[in-house]
């Protein structure tokens, strides 16, 4: 069965910068797109639950001179979404890369970032019990992140991935 990938929208008033309801009309269009049978998480997993901070002194990585290129920009300047991840990304060790898939990730958005900017990425690793009892052996991992201006020390970006055990080829294979 492919995996199933779902996400959260909302709507930002450009002049406060509030969020807005998302009109009847608009609605009305998305209707044929939307499945409501299908939920990526329940109440209560790790999506849910408030990201942990933390500072230099508790971080495990730390890797410095994080400059967004033009090409990072979205249409209004600010980075791409999908380059904080990409930034976090770089600070997980490739042990982790190579023996963990991601299960799941929570970003929370704190400050807009654009071109000129000089990010910090901190990281801190720690490993948690399977919830899986056929891998109860083997321990899953969470990295908890953070993007932050290096002059201001202002806060870009929390995240929090959880990350499963890689299956192996062995594991799909009776014996």
């Amino acid at each position: 069965m492919d995996p199933l990938h779902t996400s959260k929208w909302m709507i930002v008033k450009n002049e406060t910068k509030r969020l807005s309801k998302l009109p009847e009309q608009i609605k009305e269009q998305m209707e044929p797109f939307l499945n409501r049978k299908l939920c990526a998480f329940k109440e209560g997993e790790d999506d849910t639950k408030k990201i942990d901070k933390f500072t230099d002194e508790t971080s495990d990585l730390v890797h410095s001179g994080i400059t967004p290129k033009w090409n990072d920009l979205d249409a209004n300047r600010h980075v791409n979404y999908i380059k904080y991840v990409g930034w976090i990304l770089e600070s997980v060790p490739t042990g982790v890369l190579a023996n963990y898939d991601i299960k799941s990730i929570t970003l929370a958005y704190r400050k807009k970032c654009r071109q000129g900017d000089v990010l910090d990425s901190l990281s801190r690793m720690k490993q948690s019990t399977s919830d899986s009892p056929d891998l109860a052996s083997v321990a899953n991992m969470e990295s908890i992140h953070l993007l932050r201006k290096q002059d201001d020390k202002a806060r870009v970006l929390h995240a929090r991935i959880s990350w499963r055990p890689k299956k192996r080829v062995t594991d799909h294979v009776a014996t």
